[in-house]
């Protein structure tokens, strides 16, 4: 699935209040597709509130998620939990599988009963939220490794998306390289026209580990380096094109790059 077919089930899903889970490796835009989600939906005009559930100390879950009143606790003070922050909008719940087991039965009540109670307080709070959420693993891996409650996996998954890897939707490189270089072209000013033909070879013969993210990076590092209007092979990190590997596993040289070697030992190259 690349990201044209991707933008149609977008569209479709945004309509709706169902929960979506998206899955997919490190850097694959899983929270571009969740900003998506909501920005086409009827809840566009309310808040989108994104939260990482690994950077939450576990200590400090619960009062995230629903807030605080005043002398609940030595310190406490009223505070508003990312509920009750998200109140008609869409709350975006990153590498959910990183949150503490113990946390995880008080956030399924809350979704299903539209219902939170910050810590200290008396009276419930209504909520209204959508609950997007990704994990950078399989489902059946999180849950098998006991990482999420199947409970809950089944209320936040009603919808899911999986996210290929960018080495696995090739025609997504290209059309992706395009999109960050006309905003770098934006961001910083310039007027880079597009990729070397030859660079355009090894970003289509490039594994890329990192996904949409590296290769964001490497875009933006190219800009940093390049003196004309074509970004070239000299403009990229030359790990890209040393050892480059096929869908095999097989190492292929796609060309010599060593500047010193005659313009025919680098044809030579390029064409083996």
């Amino acid at each position: 699935e690349n990201f044209i077919s991707m933008k149609e089930k977008i569209k479709r899903i945004s309509k709706t209040d169902s929960s979506v889970l998206i899955y997919g490796e490190t850097g694959t835009g899983k929270d571009i597709i969740a900003q998506s989600i909501h920005y086409h939906s009827n809840r566009r005009n309310n808040p989108f509130i994104c939260q990482n559930c690994a950077a939450i100390p576990s200590t400090l879950l619960e009062s995230t998620f629903f807030g605080t009143v005043k002398g609940a606790y030595t310190g406490a003070e009223d505070t508003v939990g990312l509920f009750e922050l998200a109140k008609g909008g869409t709350l975006f719940l990153d590498e959910i599988n990183s949150m503490d087991i113990g946390i995880q039965a008080k956030i399924l009540r809350a979704i299903e009963g539209k219902i939170i109670r910050r810590i200290g307080d008396t009276k419930d709070i209504k909520t209204d939220v959508r609950i997007v959420s990704a994990m950078n693993k399989k489902p059946e891996d999180v849950i098998k490794e006991g990482k999420l409650r199947e409970d809950l996996f089944y209320r936040l998954s009603v919808v899911q998306i999986e996210v290929p890897p960018l080495r696995k939707r090739k025609g997504d490189i290209i059309v992706l390289s395009d999109f960050f270089i006309k905003k770098f072209n934006n961001e910083m000013g310039m007027s880079i026209e597009g990729l070397s033909e030859i660079v355009k070879n090894i970003f289509l013969n490039y594994d890329w580990p990192g996904n949409v993210r590296e290769l964001r990076n490497v875009i933006e590092a190219a800009f940093n380096l390049c003196q004309n209007n074509i970004i070239t092979v000299k403009d990229i990190p030359n790990y890209i094109y040393k050892e480059e590997k096929n869908t095999n596993g097989i190492c292929n040289n796609i060309i010599d790059f060593n500047f010193n070697t005659s313009l025919q030992e680098k044809v030579d190259g390029y064409e083996e």
